[in-house]
């Protein structure tokens, strides 16, 4: 009699033990990425409490402007920032990632030379790897306003003669040209 109570009573400790064992998903690395790239990231992945690796997952990143999700691999498409979520049986995750990818910028065909008094607007290019971009907020400065100014939307007047260098910055990112002013003939 004492042999069968014990062995009902393995059966329901058993049964309790795998009943209230609860497999939680749990993030396995940083709660926020930052890449300076498009393309792949590599990001934190999705486990189980118990260290072991869930199938079935399924991965979705809002907004998908700024990122998407395929076979697991997420891959930066545009500045921004974006929450990336893992599921697994009603359980949820996420993590975010932030894109700010380094911008180059180049000034178009700046004038070497502008008289006294002329005004012309400089173009500027913005570059992320090989894709045009627009280069959001620049701050323009003249090394020499009292030779040469410029305007917040990159126009530059040319006042007295002399040398400046009319530089464009945007982040850590800047273009630089040297413009002439000379006095009209």
């Amino acid at each position: 009699m004492q042999t069968a109570w014990l062995g009902r009573a393995a059966v329901v400790m058993l049964a309790a033990c795998s009943f209230g064992e609860s497999r939680v998903l749990v993030l396995d690395g940083p709660a926020k990425v930052s890449t300076d790239h498009l393309g792949p990231v590599e990001g934190p992945s999705a486990l189980l409490s118990d260290g072991s690796v869930p199938e079935g997952v399924t991965w979705r990143v809002e907004p998908d402007r700024i990122a998407t999700v395929q076979d697991g691999v997420v891959n930066a498409l545009a500045p921004g920032e974006a929450t990336v979520t893992a599921g697994w049986q009603g359980q949820e995750i996420q993590w975010t990632l932030v894109v700010d990818p380094r911008i180059s910028l180049r000034l178009v065909r700046p004038p070497g030379q502008l008289e006294v008094g002329k005004r012309q607007p400089l173009h500027l290019e913005a570059r992320m790897g090989e894709q045009i971009v627009d280069p959001g907020k620049v701050v323009w400065t003249s090394s020499a306003p009292e030779v040469l100014t410029v305007t917040e939307a990159g126009e530059v007047k040319a006042v007295a003669p002399g040398t400046s260098y009319v530089i464009a910055t945007r982040g850590s990112s800047e273009a630089m040209a040297e413009i002439q002013v000379i006095e009209a003939p």
